[in-house]
């Protein structure tokens, strides 16, 4: 089931008046689930932007070092 809370400023001074009563009592607006799961999956589809994309990329060839590291000392380290 779907949760939602109702946000509201703590710091607000002014009275309550009459509009502040009427959208205390109104409900909040959920979509269905089908609707949720729809979104979350297209967007889940997006593209990464440009800047995430270069930090993937970085990532990936520093693992690509590493992993060079770790394979040529294991060459040349002497046999037990």
């Amino acid at each position: 089931m779907w949760n939602s809370q109702r946000f509201f400023c703590a710091d607000d001074t002014l009275p309550k008046d009459d509009i502040d009563e009427l959208f205390e009592k109104l409900l909040p607006v959920e979509p269905p689930p089908a609707l949720i799961q729809h979104i979350l999956t297209s967007v889940s589809k997006l593209p990464l932007p440009t800047s995430l994309q270069e930090e993937k990329k970085e990532e990936k060839k520093k693992a690509f070092t590493d992993d060079l590291v770790v394979s040529g000392c294991a060459e040349r380290s002497p046999a037990a």
